[in-house]
């Protein structure tokens, strides 16, 4: 994530549905092939190698936010996505290593690398995700954001 992280910005003239199509796509396939490689090595190497797109997403994301969000609520859009995202963290924690022991770690590994897979292919069915702008010449409108008077 550090890696993907660093590398980010040099993404932000790809548009964002085809990164998190080919982001999520290319993640699902070294984290499978993480799994399946024989080598201690090669598996770190993958599984490594799965979160770089990860991070640069992160860093798209973050970018995406302060684009697309007025200052005076950008404080309230990242403490709740904040908020959701480590509340959900160890529950699915805990799901996870039970899943491990209940049919196995590889094969929950596998699993948790078809949800990047799936990300992939959802933004590749839905026609409004997969022709999302660059991120740098993102508007609010391209992603339906609209912001309420609160007076």
């Amino acid at each position: 994530r550090l890696l993907g992280s660093v590398v980010g910005p040099r993404f932000e003239g790809v548009r964002y549905g085809r990164f998190l199509i080919l982001g999520n796509g290319l993640g699902a396939c070294a984290w499978l092939a993480s799994v399946l490689v024989p080598s201690t090595l090669l598996t770190v190497g993958l599984f490594a190698l799965a979160w770089i797109p990860a991070g640069a997403s992160g860093v798209l994301t973050a970018t995406l936010n302060q684009r697309l969000f007025p200052a005076d609520r950008l404080g309230r859009v990242s403490a709740i996505k904040g908020t959701a995202s480590g509340a959900t963290l160890p529950l699915g924690s805990l799901l996870g290593g039970a899943l491990g022991d209940a049919i196995g770690h590889g094969t929950a590994m596998a699993l948790a690398a078809a949800g990047f897979g799936f990300t992939a292919a959802y933004v590749l069915v839905r026609p409004r995700l997969r022709t999302l702008p660059t991120v740098a010449s993102a508007e609010p409108a391209d992603f339906g954001v609209t912001v309420a008077d609160e007076s």
